[in-house]
């Protein structure tokens, strides 16, 4: 499915069939009210605002975690974890450090490289030669 978000829009992987029927096969009396739709899509964009209310508090929250840390206040003020991974929170719950991925940034050359492929694929796009798989249809909404 093809999925991307910005901050603007939210896009949800809807089929556009009901049921496994595409629009075309299903019965008219399947179709949904506009006032329903209406609500359906006021709905999926409260769900929009309220993640990136949510995405903006665990931002805020992993970099407080990250500056207690760094200070050595969780080390210093927190019992270590199972097998002395981690700090343990509560008798539940502990708390793990996990290393970041890698960034990799690679030589001139390489860069160099990957733009004349970039390129041959365009020209096989151009030309024919590729071929793609279409992905199933989404919904975006977008305020204003």
């Amino acid at each position: 499915m093809a999925v991307e978000n910005d901050n603007n829009s939210t896009t949800t992987a809807l089929h556009t069939s009901i049921n496994g029927q595409s629009a075309t096969t299903r019965s008219f009396g399947s179709v949904i009210a506009i006032e329903a739709i209406k609500t359906l899509v006021l709905r999926l964009w409260d769900i929009k605002k309220q993640q990136q209310s949510m995405e903006d508090e665990r931002d805020s929250l992993l970099q407080q975690l990250n500056l207690a840390y760094l200070q050595g206040q969780m080390h210093q003020f927190l019992d270590d974890g199972q097998d002395e991974k981690g700090y343990k929170i509560n008798p539940e719950l502990t708390l793990i450090r996990r290393t970041g991925h890698k960034r990799w940034n690679y030589s001139l050359s390489c860069q160099e490289l990957e733009a004349e492929l970039k390129e041959h694929q365009r020209h096989e796009q151009q030309n024919g030669a590729a071929s793609y798989l279409q992905e199933p249809a989404f919904w975006e909404i977008r305020m204003g």
